[in-house]
């Protein structure tokens, strides 16, 4: 999406030059050049109008496209952990009746039904919404990376060598937040 707008963007800073020049002939006076100038303002809204509407709808295709996949996987996903997690929620379930009638004595009222509850649920978050996410996370890193490297490889190259300085800010950063958490 950022290729498309800034390809969107070089569409208006064309045509903004070209109105500019317009501009600054008009004031000069020459009959001649504003004629010339004119057509090239014509030719370049219309130009302009062309090249917008196409990266305007690429736009509006990418965003469609990401839609769509974003539902699919996250539907597949949270029906991918509800279904593992009712075989846990089953499983543990028959764990628990297997145990000694002592064992039962510990327990509380419904606490066995609230263990295999939040357990479970536990277990459900982190199969369903995280894995969905940390997918979705890392492909696009990758991507950008691929991205970069193919349009413009020097500043791409440029750009990856403060990556470890990012990565260790950021893995200071997340040790004082953890610690201050607690």
């Amino acid at each position: 999406m950022t290729l498309v707008f800034g390809r969107l963007i070089e569409d208006f800073v064309t045509f903004s030059n070209a109105a500019i020049i317009y501009e600054d002939l008009q004031q000069s006076g020459n009959a001649t050049a504003i004629s010339i100038a004119q057509q090239s303002l014509d030719s370049a809204a219309t130009l302009f109008r062309k090249d917008a509407a196409l990266d305007a709808s690429y736009l509006v295709y990418i965003g469609i496209g990401m839609l769509l996949c974003t539902y699919i996987y996250m539907c597949v996903w949270v029906y991918t952990g509800e279904v593992n997690a009712k075989r846990i929620r089953e499983r543990y379930l028959q764990a628990v009746l297997r145990q000694d009638i002592a064992y039962f004595d510990n327990l509380g009222a419904g606490e066995v039904a609230t263990r295999i509850q939040t357990d479970t649920h536990l277990v459900q978050q982190g199969m369903s919404e995280k894995v969905a996410l940390a997918f979705s996370y890392i492909s696009s890193f990758f991507t950008g990376f691929i991205l970069a490297y193919t349009q413009c490889w020097r500043l791409a190259l440029a750009l990856t060598s403060i990556f470890p300085c990012i990565s260790i800010t950021g893995t200071i950063m997340n040790k004082f937040v953890s610690k201050y958490m607690r």
